[in-house]
């Protein structure tokens, strides 16, 4: 049989000492990924991915987007979910000036405000904030 030589996944992490990429070294017993330096030795642990954050993301735009009340969804729901406001959707900025911006506030359910920045003569959004009420920070 012959000798297969594996490449390194694109995804391993870097060692943070030497730079080099790092080989899987087994799993610590709460399930996350051990990395060892096969250059330098050095190891290091990364926290595993977390599914339950996920899924409570997913929790809370799909109650966002339903006509529930906070109240209706329970304590826990609301517990579990608190850092989920402090999410903001990543947008990329385009490298060209605006000549015009507009600006619109968008109520959706449970009076919560989806204020807009857009280019005025494109459409194009430029920057979009979560707000209590339509007001002039954006």
């Amino acid at each position: 049989m012959p000798d297969r030589v594996r490449t390194r996944s694109k995804k391993a992490k870097r060692c943070p000492l030497c730079g080099g990429r790092m080989r899987k070294n087994g799993r610590t017993a709460a399930g996350a990924q051990r990395w060892k330096c096969p250059e330098c030795d050095a190891g290091m642990v990364a926290p595993s991915v977390n599914a339950r954050r996920l899924g409570q993301l997913e929790g809370f735009v799909a109650w966002l987007r339903g006509g529930h009340s906070l109240e209706e969804q329970g304590r826990s729901f609301r517990r579990h979910t608190a850092w989920c406001w402090q999410v903001e959707p990543l947008i990329d900025q385009p490298p060209s000036k605006r000549r015009v911006l507009m600006t619109d506030g968008t109520y959706i359910a449970h009076n919560h405000c989806l204020l807009v920045l857009m280019d005025g003569d494109t459409g194009e959004v430029a920057k979009c904030r979560w707000r209590a009420r339509d007001d002039r920070r954006l």
